[in-house]
């Protein structure tokens, strides 16, 4: 029988640890853009002139958005689920992404910030069983190391308000 652990242990935590980019939970795709082009200053400074819009939905917002709401579903003996935010931002320049889940509503409590270094050494350790991200180099070395992940492509998410989980 295959089992994960934390998740069908009868003495672990019942808890789906899902870990997500902020490329992949928010429409990142102009500021990073804007860092490929004009580097890492001209990057900083956007952060800061916009760390008080509301950043666009992205192409896992939809999923996290139903993984969470199985919470309020699922009977109190049930696993539940957490998504952690994973963020290659500074701190200081994830005043938005945070200001952004706070305006969603959406229960992301635990978050990374790593300053530009790689996201995928935190994924373990915060004891995630999926990864999500826009970077297909975070997602090879989180299989890697023995953690599901997937690839989203950056991009807007949908509009449609279907609540299925698919």
């Amino acid at each position: 029988m295959l089992q994960t652990p934390g998740l069908l242990d009868d003495n672990a935590p019942r808890v789906l640890t899902v870990a997500v980019t902020s490329r992949a939970l928010f429409d990142l795709e102009e500021s990073h853009a804007l860092f490929e082009r004009e580097g890492l200053e001209a990057y900083l400074e956007y952060k800061r002139q916009h760390e008080d819009h509301v950043l666009e939905p992205g192409m896992a917002f939809p999923v996290v958005r139903k993984l969470l709401a199985l919470n309020q579903q699922l009977p109190a003996h049930a696993p539940k689920v957490e998504v952690i935010l994973l963020s290659r931002n500074s701190s200081d320049t994830g005043l938005r992404i945070f200001n952004s889940i706070e305006r969603y509503d959406l229960e992301i409590v635990r978050a990374a910030f790593t300053s530009g270094a790689p996201v995928w050494p935190y994924i373990k350790p915060f004891g995630a069983h999926l990864f999500l991200s826009a970077n297909p180099e975070s997602v090879r070395r989180s299989l890697d190391n023995g953690v599901a992940a997937a690839t989203i492509l950056p991009a807007r998410a949908s509009t449609r308000a279907d609540t299925q989980l698919r």
